[in-house]
């Protein structure tokens, strides 16, 4: 399809001579571009078939997967971007803010501090930021009641004797 024939090497051809095989009568101009552009349109549209069928075999795999996903004007996102370290590494970046709506899959956000104040970018590349709740220390204080103490609950020394015949005399003074 590329050069509008069959391409023939050099083995194509020494088998023709050798199979006794008759070229082709010369044809004239004419004839040979109405040939051509009949075989050119026939490929086109072998093509174009074939794009179909593939694309929709694509479509097919791929949509079971996939899921609806709205994003609103003003809401954080986070970004898939190449870090900085490797273009080939790729991590979620923002937050950053959804400026407006383009399409049902592309959105344009605003990225302040950037190179570009803002990009178009598919809604593949964007996810929800959620904030992290803050951790907050809970403590627990309870009232000391009756028969209970105040160090009761504190940690306390381990009394007896501690071996330390494993050391040596200097060692053990310490």
């Amino acid at each position: 399809m590329l050069y509008g024939h069959e391409v023939k090497g050099p083995l194509a051809l020494l088998q023709e001579t050798w199979g006794g095989r008759r070229r082709e009568e010369p044809t004239n101009v004419v004839s040979y571009v109405l040939q051509m552009r009949e075989h050119l349109q026939r490929m086109t549209t072998l093509a174009q078939n074939h794009l179909a069928e593939a694309r929709e075999q694509q479509k097919t795999w791929y949509d079971p997967q996939t899921r609806q996903r709205n994003l609103e004007v003003a809401q954080k996102v986070l970004i898939m971007l190449p870090s900085q370290e490797s273009k080939l590494l790729a991590k979620w970046q923002g937050p950053y803010e959804v400026k407006r709506r383009l399409g049902p899959t592309t959105y344009e956000i605003s990225m302040p501090g950037q190179d570009r104040s803002s990009r178009v970018l598919h809604v593949n590349l964007l996810k929800e930021w959620v904030p992290q709740p803050e951790k907050a220390q809970s403590l627990m204080i309870r009232r000391v009641e009756e028969g209970e103490s105040d160090d009761q609950y504190l940690p306390q020394s381990v009394p007896g004797d501690i071996s330390l015949d494993h050391l040596m005399y200097s060692q053990q003074l310490q």
